[in-house]
């Protein structure tokens, strides 16, 4: 059984997170605490968090069953910082958002969460090359508010990939030829290539079919919770729809025109605001997902390719990530979960595998003219985007601004996976 307790107090003081408003406010901490028990009222774990608002120290915060914070304070600006140990002093950006009245409420946290995804409250943040990286098809920066949803915590794996296409091909959904796989119903595309001796795609594919069944090669059993690849953007999208009929949640997609229903609660493929915003992880002016204070990476935080052609790559072993290789002895993926995760709880949001976002490639952000509310990108285009890096790029490609937009959704490669979200009730 679970139990949740809240309690507020006032902390005035200065507000130092880098990157937001940096100004005298005074804060209200809202201390959530859920204990778990057994059934014999034994205690066997306690988990807490605690929030607090920019808004007046009288303000009173309250905390429902269902996640959502609410006060009464003053209308416009707020922000909402996270912590799990106040003994520590460590604050960071959850949320960030305005209200019109006096009255506000947030869903900040969700226990009924799908397993393994992470709940990404509503609000605003600055999308785009805020660094000038010199990443031209990042920009212009903007303003964007993005609704809650939920998203992957990991890449699609391996392992993900076979029991979804094992699903659709016992479903009819599929058709396997000796080198790919293909949709059965609908606009039939590649989703999917195999392995194949007489050809260079797909050599070194995890994933082959034989005798009706998709199966890990064995002589790389120990990549099964490696991001799966070699998909391309119509097998991704194809994917999601495949995981949700799967678990009986209504798809995503449509296979003959490969429009999206956003309304759906199925999975789906971020659009491009909702996977920068999820791999910030509630950070503003950061170049990475981790937020340091310096804006570099290393291989102890990602893999990719390092060179000395950036200031911020501090690897200390020029070229490919020394411990990522894969049977042949060739660099390749880690496993998913390897690294640190984000202020979200999000891994490999920076390297390991480019991730396929919904999105139609252009070489600049167009139509951003003040506030975008949940964008979806343009209406047609000819390259969907592929976000994050991968263990073949170097350290520019790995930013949380990072855009790639020169492939059509017919490209795949080694380095190229994806992960999905979920719309959030």
């Amino acid at each position: 059984m679970k139990r949740m307790f809240c309690s507020c107090m006032p902390v005035p003081g200065r507000h130092g997170t880098p990157g937001l408003l940096r100004s005298e406010l005074a804060w209200t901490i809202c201390v959530l605490t859920v204990v778990t028990w057994l059934g014999t009222g034994n205690l066997i774990a306690t988990d807490a968090a605690f929030f607090r608002i920019s808004q007046p120290t009288n303000t009173a915060l309250n905390f429902s069953i269902d996640g959502t914070l609410s006060w009464n304070g003053l209308a416009g600006g707020f922000i909402v910082e996270r912590s799990t140990d106040l003994s520590q002093g460590i604050w960071s950006p959850w949320a960030r958002g305005t209200s019109v009245t006096a009255t506000v409420s947030l869903k900040v946290q969700d226990f009924a969460a799908p397993a393994d995804m992470s709940y990404i409250p509503a609000g605003y943040f600055t999308m785009g090359d805020i660094l000038d990286d010199t990443q031209t098809v990042a920009l212009p920066v903007h303003p964007v508010f993005v609704s809650g949803f939920y998203i992957d915590k990991f890449d699609v794996t391996q392992e993900r990939m076979r029991q979804a296409l094992q699903w659709a091909y016992n479903a009819g959904k599929l058709i396997v030829t000796s080198t790919n796989v293909i949709n059965a119903e609908g606009d039939q595309q590649t989703l999917l290539w195999l392995p194949n001796p007489q050809q260079v795609t797909g050599w070194d594919s995890v994933l082959s079919f034989t005798n009706g069944q998709f199966v890990i090669d064995p002589y790389q059993s120990f990549r099964t919770n490696h991001p799966a690849i070699w998909v391309t953007w119509f097998g991704a999208v194809s994917v999601c729809n495949y995981l949700s009929q799967k678990e009986g949640l209504p798809a995503c997609y449509n296979l003959t025109n490969w429009t999206c229903d956003f309304t759906a609660t199925g999975y789906r493929l971020p659009t491009e605001a909702e996977w920068e915003k999820a791999a910030r992880g509630g950070w503003e002016g950061y170049r990475f997902p981790w937020a340091n204070a310096d804006n570099t990476t290393s291989h102890a935080m990602a893999n990719y390719r390092s060179t000395t052609d950036f200031s911020y790559d501090l690897g200390p072993t020029q070229g490919y990530d020394p411990l990522a290789t894969n049977y042949y002895g060739q660099p390749w993926t880690t496993p998913v979960g390897y690294f640190a995760a984000n202020n979200y709880g999000l891994y490999d949001m920076s390297g390991n595998v480019w991730q396929w976002v919904w999105d139609w490639g252009t070489v600049r952000y167009q139509g951003v003219d003040g506030v975008q509310f949940d964008p979806t990108g343009m209406a047609t285009g000819f390259n969907r985007v592929f976000r994050g890096g991968s263990w073949m790029t170097v350290a520019a490609f790995t930013t949380v601004a990072s855009r790639y937009i020169g492939y059509p959704p017919t490209f795949s490669y080694d380095d190229v996976g994806f992960r999905t979200v979920r719309k959030a009730p």
